[in-house]
Order: structure tokens, then sequence, then C-alpha cells
């Protein structure tokens, strides 16, 4: 099931407190299929009831895919990699009923979280995604965000913001990917718990 709960939250703008609801877990199939809350920054979208200032709050929260057995904890810069603290999330996950399942862990931001959802409800791999960053970023320089562009069902291209402010995109190729998901087959067997830029750069550098 999803679980919330509330809480006092202070307002930004006019610093009146109210109460508001808080999701700490998303059932994908108890709330019918339906990631939009997720992706529109609904569910950490705050109103104040007073001057009516919208305010975001990104809290911890688990995605719960029960058909796909896939949880995603978003966990904003707590794990590192501290691997006493991955371990007692899987402990937490298995004591939920989620056994054999798939456990991602995600600390960078909200829209990674969101990200790897769509990844992995569009049905993408997400440890070949982020092998195909790796490769498409490796002659860029100054890059701030890389993020991959959804429509309908595929990913149609990647967004590339660099710190001077300026941006392009550039268009998905799904011929790279098939051959990406061939080449690293034997190297992706394993599903470990976070699957970044990181772990990318780890995995091409063993075929090199």
């Amino acid at each position: 099931m999803s679980k919330k709960h509330n809480a006092t939250l202070k307002c930004p703008k006019c610093f009146q407190e109210y109460e508001s609801e808080i999701w700490d877990s998303y059932n994908l199939q108890i709330e019918k299929n339906d990631i939009t809350p997720i992706i529109n920054n609904s569910i950490v979208t705050h109103t104040c009831p007073y001057c009516k200032t919208k305010a975001y709050l990104f809290n911890q929260i688990m995605f719960h895919d029960m058909e796909r057995k896939t949880a995603i904890f978003f966990l904003p810069g707590v794990i590192g990699t501290n691997e006493e603290l991955i371990n007692q999330i899987i402990e937490i996950a298995k004591k939920q009923g989620m056994i054999n399942y798939k456990i991602r862990i995600v600390e960078e931001d909200y829209d990674s979280f969101k990200e790897k959802i769509l990844e992995l409800t569009k049905g993408y791999d997400d440890k070949v995604c982020e092998i195909y960053k790796s490769i498409i970023l490796k002659d860029e320089a100054n890059v701030k965000i890389a993020r991959f562009l959804f429509k309908d069902e595929k990913i149609t291209g990647m967004y590339i913001m660099y710190s001077d402010g300026t941006n392009k995109v550039i268009k998905f190729q799904d011929s790279l990917y098939d051959s990406i998901k061939k080449e690293y087959q034997s190297l992706i067997k394993d599903e470990p718990n976070i699957v970044n830029q990181e772990y990318a750069e780890r995995i091409i550098a063993k075929k090199q």
C-alpha cells in the first residue's frame, strides 16, 4: 500500500505554519498504475493555505512496483558508499515482503528519482541507460545536467545543460541502446542497489 503522514510545514513566504500530507511510499498498482503525481511533482508540492505559495519538499520516499518486483528508494544525500545503511534498507524491504525484489537507491536528486521510475515503467534497463549516458557524454565538458526525454512509451532524446547555462538536446539512438545492451550483457547481470554514472564508468572500464 501507499503510505502518507501529516506534518507541520512553514511557508517560505508568509512564514505561517500549516498541516500537509507527506508521501512516504508510492505503490504503483494501488495508485492505478499512474505515475503522473510523481512526474509532475505534485506529491512533493505543498501549497500554503494562507498565501497560496507553493513549495517543494523533497523528502525520502519509496516507489513500489509489485508487478515488476522493484522498489526504488529516494534517499537524498544519506547513503553515499555506506554499505551498512544500504543493507539496512534491503532488510526493511524484505520485512515489508519484498523478497527477490530489485532494489534501487537514488540519492542524487528528485529528477534522478523520476528518471529511474520512467526507465522502469517504460521498459528500459537503467544499467544500459547509464552506460548510454556515459558513452554520449565522454566527449562533453562542463556538463551540469544530463536527462533522458520521454514521449509516450519511448525515450526520444537526452537533454544536456552545461555549467554556463547553455543546453542542447541529442536525439536518442535506439540502435546504440540495443548495441550497448548486447555488448555489455555479460557485465550487467548483477543487480546493484545503486545504478548511476559512477556505476556506468566502472562497467565501461571493465571492457577496456
